[in-house]
């Protein structure tokens, strides 16, 4: 894959070599020769003007990575009712999780959420035993990358109010390290939206009220995206809430 992509650029072996990656390296590595350790790795990705994501798409072939497909599909399901779709996902997470035999897995999380997006849609009861380990795994997790973000993100709704609030605050607290990561504001945005709404949705205001003025404090306004007028607008509303003035509608 790497020898396709400084093909592709037209790049030189000289162009990406350093002090480092000498050209013989470099040419022994995209024949498959030698091995390449993190660092060099890192080092020579940079020299092709390439990121880890990009390479990671081309060599699954254009193809998303299974976790993201799964969110996809997740979505997808979700939002059409459609149980049958839900529970092959719920299948397929399953015997993926017989391979991988850890209950502490991505597979394991993802059959967690099917469960309860099943459980919403039958209006059915939640399985509480699985939203237990789930909120162990968040809340003990020191700090949350991306994957965490969206896991939380896409299971906030199956958390009462009581267990809600500390999760809330927990992301907050673990996600500051993550903050320059490339996309990961965005990411974060939108689950400061999505928990706007649902805690307005659930009349839990103080919570809400926090979480406003956390995401109006960390969130990049100046380039505006979807998430962050959600953010905005569920801010305006809770602001009319609070100070009883209908006329402040307008600003909406």
């Amino acid at each position: 894959v790497l020898r396709e992509i400084w093909l592709a650029k037209g790049l030189r072996l000289k162009d990406t070599a350093t002090d480092q990656l000498s050209t013989a390296f470099i040419s022994k590595v995209g024949r498959d020769e030698s091995d390449i350790s993190l660092s060099r790795f890192e080092v020579l990705l940079d020299r092709l003007h390439v990121s880890y994501n990009e390479f990671s798409y081309r060599k699954n072939n254009y193809a998303l990575n299974h976790q993201a497909i799964f969110l996809k599909q997740l979505s997808q399901y979700m939002g059409n009712d459609d149980i049958c779709g839900l529970r092959s996902l719920y299948e397929q997470e399953q015997n993926l999780l017989a391979i991988e035999n850890n209950r502490n897995t991505t597979s394991f999380h993802n059959m967690t959420l099917v469960q309860c997006c099943l459980a919403e849609i039958q209006k059915a009861p939640l399985p509480q035993e699985s939203i237990q380990q789930l909120q162990h795994f968040l809340l003990n997790t020191d700090s949350w990358g991306i994957y965490e973000l969206r896991l939380f993100n896409n299971a906030m709704f199956i958390f009462p109010n009581d267990i809600l609030s500390p999760l809330l605050h927990t992301v907050i607290e673990r996600s500051k390290v993550y903050l320059d990561l490339l996309g990961y504001t965005e990411l974060l945005s939108t689950l400061f939206g999505n928990a706007l709404e649902l805690l307005i949705t659930r009349n839990q205001l103080e919570t809400a009220n926090f979480i406003s003025v956390t995401a109006l404090k960390t969130l990049d306004f100046e380039h505006i995206t979807l998430s962050n007028i959600k953010v905005i607008f569920f801010s305006k509303i809770l602001r009319i809430n609070s100070a009883k003035d209908v006329m402040a509608c307008d600003d909406i």
